[in-house]
């Protein structure tokens, strides 16, 4: 561990853990596949009395298990026979059961597996137990259908590609024909086509041939083949005599796809229509009007996009993107100078009520043009309204911002983003101020463990908070607990748990100390340290690592970014060598949280020194690079801050500053300073 982060753990622990080091560098020992080292760390460990000894114990038996299957299973067997309880028990048995899996010992392997997942609440994380538990499935014969169904659901539901694409590789091993039919148009879909040929080529000649019922499995083919001889090409449409619609459908939509990518405007139009007219109101369609529409902006025609959006909202209405769309109009509307049609569009938006994510935006938007018009009233109205949306709505905030307080002993303060406008001001909230947590719950061991392990990313933290569900559904007697959670940094199992027990609500309504769970200060001595060195404000630096990861240090997303503040590799590695402050052997350690909050903090800072200090503009340069955001202001150099982020071309970096711009205006709401 480097000596950046051992600093800072000392503001969390003014006196060691009994055996810290030695666990320490026990684990650092493992990561390195030195498991002889290791174990002598862990003995040295466990030879002190402290809360660290049963851990210390359980490691060194997972040492022992990686040269020797068999001895790592005796000795973890041994271990949950003279530490039956515990946190330390459950997370035994879930490396035991992996182990039996690999030494084909399913039954065994199923039966811990099955015990883990009966727990309550099921957490996050809970979805690698039931992966693993399924994996063991599918090696046994008797129980192998549990796993493929499991498998199934996988393919259609899972948020991720990477989930779905590992579910279709294992359902392909099905025997059904119809699971290798499902599995291959999952590879399709996410456009692994040489994986989807592989599937069909070693399906039996009788499944691909010959009968009526193969004629999808034909299509299929005929798909695969366009699609792995024409990617670099021009695509060639779907044939009308496909007789499966969901085949001709997933090629069109992959045509689009392809063209979009290649900024090839008019074969993108092409194909969009060609899918629109033969399968209106089909999710590809709204899919690629919405992509099409994307195209149009970034090629700066932006009545072309406008009238893309007004199509997705007319053939697709029960789409997830149509709300998104409608809005998206009502902008393009307002950028063009269409006032009143945009004013009528934010209205339909608004008049579908407050439930909808967007009734605040369409609010606000309309109380812009109102005041702009001259119509005050009309515009405090619509500001009034927006603004009960309350905490945690990048509008409420910016409409609170536009209105005089009501009330001038108010607590809410206004900030600013970029040194003038647009302002968020934050909201009152009446609740009493954090205590210190109290000298007893310092000395409980579970909370000497789980600030220890939560602040170098270490599983068993996870494992900690596990165990203390028992105690998650106490009322007000839960609330330091929760406050311990989330201030380790096991903040997003703490939010399961107030989520699971509807912990902290007030008939319906979220009291204080709920919106804190929801709000929590993760790593918060840390992140104070850290702030201080870089100059930002803390409540910032919680408000990005909210949104990028809720505090999980190991996430990876699909793009590569890595750990708590999602920095990536290399963005790390030009920054180790561009900041004095950041050592370059930290560059390849962003799953520990430290060092992602110390690489996200100065990267964070960079921008916002490239930005002169705006941070509507640091958080997009942030989010998708500072190029990008050179275009944009290249192309829209007169926009306000206002007009600027509803202009930014990317949905995702749009919706990130406002999510992070709406988180800190919400933790200057909970935590005033």
């Amino acid at each position: 561990m480097t000596s950046s982060v051992v600093l800072i753990i000392t503001f969390m622990f003014a006196t060691p853990l009994p055996g810290a080091d030695h666990y320490l560098a026990g684990r650092e020992a493992e990561r390195l596949g030195e498991h002889g080292a290791a174990v002598e760390a862990y003995a040295a460990c466990a030879g002190q009395e402290g809360p660290l000894r049963p851990y210390a114990q359980l490691r060194a038996a997972l040492c022992a298990a990686a040269g020797d299957t068999a001895k790592g299973i005796a000795e973890l067997q041994q271990f949950l026979e003279s530490h039956p309880n515990g946190p330390w028990a459950n997370m035994a048995k879930a490396h035991l059961a992996n182990l039996l899996r690999h030494d084909n010992k399913h039954a065994e392997s199923a039966k811990l597996f099955a015990e883990l997942l009966a727990l309550e609440p099921r957490l996050w994380w809970f979805d690698r137990l039931e992966w693993q538990a399924a994996d063991n499935l599918l090696e046994t014969e008797e129980r192998r259908e549990e796993a493929y169904a499991f498998f199934r659901k996988t393919v259609e539901t899972a948020p991720f590609r990477a989930q779905r694409l590992d579910a279709a590789r294992r359902l392909a091993k099905s025997p059904e024909p119809d699971d290798r039919f499902t599995a291959a148009l999952a590879m399709v879909r996410a456009e692994e086509f040489e994986e989807a040929a592989k599937v069909l080529v070693e399906a039996a000649a009788a499944m691909l041939k010959g009968d009526e019922s193969s004629s999808p499995w034909n299509d299929l083919v005929e798909l695969i083949a366009k699609a792995a001889g024409k990617r670099s090409t021009q695509p060639e449409p779907a044939e009308d005599t496909w007789s499966d619609g969901t085949i001709a459908r997933l090629w069109l939509a992959y045509v689009v796809r392809l063209h979009v990518r290649n900024r090839d405007l008019e074969a993108a139009a092409a194909a969009c229509d060609r899918l629109v007219e033969a399968y209106p109101g089909a999710e590809e369609s709204g899919d690629a009007l919405w992509r099409l529409a994307f195209l149009y902006i970034i090629k700066d025609e932006e009545p072309k996009a406008l009238k893309q959006y007004l199509r997705l909202v007319e053939q697709c209405p029960d789409h997830a993107l149509a709300v998104a769309a409608r809005m998206r109009a009502a902008h393009l509307r307002r950028r063009l100078g269409e006032t009143d049609k945009a004013i009528k569009a934010f209205t339909a938006v608004a008049e579908k009520g407050p439930a909808t994510a967007q009734y605040a935006e369409a609010l606000y938007w309309r109380g812009v043009l109102h005041e702009t018009a001259g119509r005050l009233d009309d515009a405090k109205a619509d500001f009034e309204r927006a603004a009960k949306q309350g905490l945690g709505d990048y509008y409420a905030h910016r409409a609170l911002g536009r209105c005089a307080p009501a009330d001038q002993s108010s607590i809410a303060v206004a900030f600013h983003v970029n040194g003038t406008a647009p302002a968020l001001r934050t909201v009152d909230i009446e609740s009493a101020p954090l205590d210190e947590f109290p000298e007893s719950l310092r000395a409980e061991p579970w909370f000497e463990r789980v600030n220890f392990f939560a602040a170098h990313g270490l599983e068993e933290a996870e494992w900690e908070a596990l165990h203390l569900a028992p105690l998650m559904n106490k009322g007000a007697e839960a609330e330091p607990i929760y406050q311990a959670l989330g201030e380790a940094g096991v903040a997003f199992t703490a939010i399961e748990y107030a989520k699971a027990f509807d912990w902290g609500l007030n008939s319906a309504t979220a009291t204080p100390e709920r919106l804190r769970v929801f709000y929590p200060r993760g790593y918060w001595p840390h992140v104070c340290a850290i702030a201080k060195e870089t100059g930002l404000d803390p409540h910032l630096l919680l408000a990005v690592a909210l949104q990028e990861s809720h505090f999980r240090p190991g996430l990876t997303s699909s793009a590569g970014a890595n750990g708590v503040m999602q920095v990536m590799p290399a963005t790390a590695r030009w920054l180790a060598t561009a900041e004095p402050a950041v050592k370059g052997e930290d560059a390849a350690r962003l799953d520990h949280p430290l060092v992602s909050l110390r690489f996200g903090a100065y990267y964070l800072m960079r921008m916002l020194e490239r930005s002169n200090g705006n941070l509507v503009r640091a958080l997009a340069s942030y989010n998708a690079g500072p190029g990008n955001v050179s275009k944009w202001l290249e192309r829209f150099p007169d926009l306000d801050e206002d007009a600027f982020i509803e202009a930014i071309p990317f949905r995702e970096t749009r919706e990130y500053v406002k999510a992070v711009l709406a988180n800190y205006a919400a933790y200057k709401s909970l935590y005033p300073l």
